[in-house]
């Protein structure tokens, strides 16, 4: 990802904010920077432990939902970035 971005931080935060008329919360988000080279993937802890059966599951879920979060904010499709991505 280097020729697209100078740093990648990825954050944990326990919930998303609270949106009305919302009935199901996302799973992860991300944001990046004005000027374009850095982002930062969230992954929202309690709606993915509430998603992942166990253990196995809940590291494939993570891994997708990042590889998701920096496709979108390269606009790339996630299989570019993780060969092993999934789609759901």
């Amino acid at each position: 990802w280097g020729k697209h971005l100078r740093a990648v931080d990825v954050e944990v935060a326990d919930a998303p904010p609270v949106e009305a008329g919302t009935t199901e919360p996302p799973l992860a988000g991300h944001r990046v920077s004005a000027d374009g080279r850095e982002a930062t993937v969230v992954v929202y802890r309690r709606p993915v432990q509430l998603r992942a059966p166990d253990r196995p599951a809940l590291v494939d879920l993570v891994r997708d939902l990042v590889a998701e979060q920096l496709a979108d904010a390269l606009g790339l499709d996630p299989a570019d970035l993780d060969p092993g991505y999934e789609a759901p």
